[in-house]
């Protein structure tokens, strides 16, 4: 009886720690855009170091715990992979409008387009978000996606130190603003990009992850789950119609059944991401 209580007492102060840095992690101080910000590195722990890996969770979730990213870099590691999380930081509140004013809420239903006359969101419009977030104006957005490439660029030339190919996992709407990032062709020798669930709330800008996605030099692994923003589900498949059409080899779709903070899912998407990588080579 005593075992259980004390099980059930840790299980119930878990989450309490879960922002923690590990005995075997290290916290990193970096500089983007003249402005300090945090990355927690874990190293390989396998015999073979054959990798490394870049996590950016999403927007509203600085440590990734809602996507599972702190079992993900624990199997990573034991699979032979070095991982870098970049802790994301809250949007100022002024460049947020409040709840309540976005004038449209309207969701994508499975293969709907959007109007060809549809105009996007232009200036502090806000633009389309679930009702559980706060809207998003368009010009936060683009200021946001600016210091989310400075802020990998950094990441990336600290990762380069390991000799080792770099992958790229991002989750949600900063998926969808490097997609539109990488698509440009910066110059990052990426080995992968893992898009989770990638969406923009500017439905002009959602539509076109599917293009981009498609053009990108580097390989692309296209997560998807129940748990994700419904314009990300609506879209899968016209992203594979898009690899298709681009010829994009690299590109691969994958489902899974439950959300990745299962214990289970998080194990398979480290089996997943292990064996995509491994067919690069």
């Amino acid at each position: 009886m005593l075992q259980c209580l004390l099980l059930l007492c840790l299980s119930m102060t878990a989450p309490l720690f879960a922002n923690e840095v590990a005995s075997n992690e290290q916290s990193v101080t970096l500089l983007a855009q003249g402005e300090e910000f945090q990355i927690i590195h874990r190293p390989a722990m396998a015999a073979e170091h054959r990798g490394a890996v870049i996590l950016i969770p999403s927007l509203h979730d600085p440590y990734g715990n809602r996507q599972g990213f702190a079992r993900l870099r624990l199997a990573l590691s034991e699979q032979g992979y070095s991982s870098y999380l970049v802790v994301n930081t809250r949007m100022e509140q002024k460049e947020i409008e409040p709840l309540g004013t976005v004038e449209s809420t309207r969701k994508i239903p499975e293969q709907e387009t959007l109007p060809k006359n549809q105009s996007p969101a232009h200036g502090n419009k806000p633009t389309y978000v679930p009702p559980y977030q706060q809207a998003i104006t368009e010009k936060a957005l683009n200021t946001h996606r600016r210091l989310l490439e400075a802020r990998l660029e950094a990441t990336f030339a600290h990762a380069q130190a390991s000799g080792r190919p770099i992958s790229l996992i991002a989750v949600g709407q900063n998926a969808g603003l490097l997609s539109e990032f990488l698509s440009d062709y910066p110059d990052m020798q990426l080995q992968a990009f893992i898009s989770i669930g990638a969406y923009l709330s500017d439905p002009q800008r959602h539509q076109h992850i599917g293009a981009n996605l498609s053009v990108l030099a580097t390989a692309v692994l296209d997560v998807h789950n129940p748990g994700q923003h419904p314009w990300a589900l609506a879209q899968r498949a016209q992203r594979q119609q898009w690899a298709q059409k681009n010829h994009k080899l690299d590109y691969r779709q994958i489902w899974f059944s439950a959300d990745l903070i299962d214990a289970q899912q998080t194990e398979r998407l480290s089996r997943e991401i292990d064996g995509f990588l491994r067919r690069l080579f």
